[in-house]
């Protein structure tokens, strides 16, 4: 399936703050939608999927990037701004609705058009993050089956070459450190039990937990620009701790919250939410409408990007 990059096709959204003029054409941010709810409360027909778009951080110039009938997320930027990686799979359905991938694979595309090509040809591949050279993207795969021999952080080349394992576990997140010297991983600890955040050191492979209070079970995680602090993403909202460990410090309070993203400069975070908390859902029956936030690292000027019926997911702010 090909598809379209940078089709500039607005969205709608309005401004909520700040000008185009005040920020560098590079600040934007990627991330995926689902296009066309059919009600209100989020519910999506089965022929609906996910497409990638982008928009200024100050919620103008909104474009989609792609359109497909599969089910497109976790877009990441490269390291120089010019390249894309996401996770391309089929569309899951049930019950009449649709509510992620019920397989995936990662694709690179160029950020300037062109058709993507393809990476890797995984059961579940998801959460990509770039290396800071650009030369290599790391990611969990998800095995189809309740044995899982294939989970795990696994590394690639940009060219899709020198696939490899470096840690087997079950994982629902990661992010390259800027240094390149480790990787952020959500996984299980050997013992087994719910994620923790666990640092991989990429020359060893070695793993160790992040000792950090207050964080309870962690969803997604990103560096910040200088290294020392990790984003992560609670249940309950976003929350800061320092690459040692140690207490947690809450950033802001949202729900159905799936990922976050530093600013360049690491002044600001955008990342997907509601600050409502809705009636709880059947599983699989929907996905909950998220709107795209930035907000400032000292937890002040909290600013709304986009005003959708549906859930926008998995930001990615270019650096």
């Amino acid at each position: 399936m090909r598809c379209a990059v940078a089709a500039a096709i607005a969205l709608g959204v309005a401004a909520t703050g700040g000008s185009a003029s005040s920020l560098p054409a590079s600040a934007r941010l990627v991330y995926a939608a689902l296009v066309s709810p059919a009600r209100s409360d989020g519910v999506f027909d089965v022929d609906k999927a996910a497409d990638l778009f982008s928009i200024r951080v100050d919620g103008t110039d909104s474009r989609r990037l792609t359109r497909t009938v599969q089910w497109e997320t976790d877009p990441a930027w490269s390291p120089d701004g010019r390249r894309l990686v996401f996770s391309r799979g089929r569309t899951h359905c049930h019950g009449g609705t649709c509510a992620g991938a019920l397989d995936g694979s990662l694709w690179v595309a160029s950020a300037g058009g062109g058709a993507p090509r393809r990476l890797t040809h995984g059961y579940l591949d998801r959460w990509p993050t770039w290396a800071p050279d650009g030369q290599r993207i790391a990611f969990v795969r998800q095995d189809c089956c309740d044995d899982a021999p294939y989970d795990g952080v696994y590394v690639v080349g940009a060219d899709g070459r020198g696939l490899r394992r470096v840690l087997a576990t079950r994982a629902a997140g990661v992010d390259w450190s800027p240094d390149g010297a480790a990787i952020a991983v959500l996984g299980q600890p050997p013992e087994g039990g719910e994620m923790v955040l666990r640092l991989l050191d990429v020359t060893t492979g070695a793993a160790s937990d992040v000792d950090a209070n207050g964080l309870g079970s962690p969803l997604a995680v990103a560096w910040s620009p200088d290294g020392r602090t990790l984003a992560v993403v609670t249940g309950n909202g976003i929350s800061l701790v320092a690459r040692a460990g140690g207490t947690a410090r809450r950033l802001v309070s949202a729900f159905y919250v799936t990922g976050v993203s530093w600013a360049p400069d690491g002044r600001r975070l955008a990342f997907n939410g509601s600050r409502e908390r809705r009636r709880p859902r059947p599983e699989l029956a929907r996905l909950d409408p998220t709107d795209l936030w930035v907000i400032g690292r000292d937890g002040s000027g909290l600013r709304r990007l986009t005003r959708t019926p549906g859930p926008e997911l998995a930001p990615d702010w270019r650096r």
